[in-house]
This record gives structure tokens, C-alpha cells and sequence, in this order.
């Protein structure tokens, strides 16, 4: 994905993906079925904000 995009996503499209990331996560622990591998570093390339 970041390849097709030459390494860099606009602001706008990282929050979008976030949105999206952050509202499947909340809906996968209200089912019960987010077994909690997802770490705080994973949520950054590279584990780093820009």
C-alpha cells in the first residue's frame, strides 16, 4: 500500500485509516473475538509519528 502511494500518506488518509482501524478493533472487543496482538508500535510505521 505505501509502495503505491511512494512511501507517504497525507494526513487526511492516515486519520481515515485510523478511523476505520480503530473502529473495527472497538467492534471485534465488544464480540469478544480481539485477542489483543495488536501493540501501540504497530499503530506507526516504523513505530514513529511524522
Amino acid at each position: 500500500f505505501l509502495e503505491g502511494h511512494r512511501g507517504r500518506l497525507s494526513e487526511g488518509l492516515v486519520r481515515h485509516i485510523m478511523r476505520h482501524a480503530t473502529q473495527a478493533a472497538r467492534t471485534c472487543c465488544r464480540r469478544g473475538v480481539f485477542h489483543g496482538g495488536f501493540h501501540r508500535e504497530q499503530g506507526h510505521p516504523a513505530g514513529q509519528v511524522n
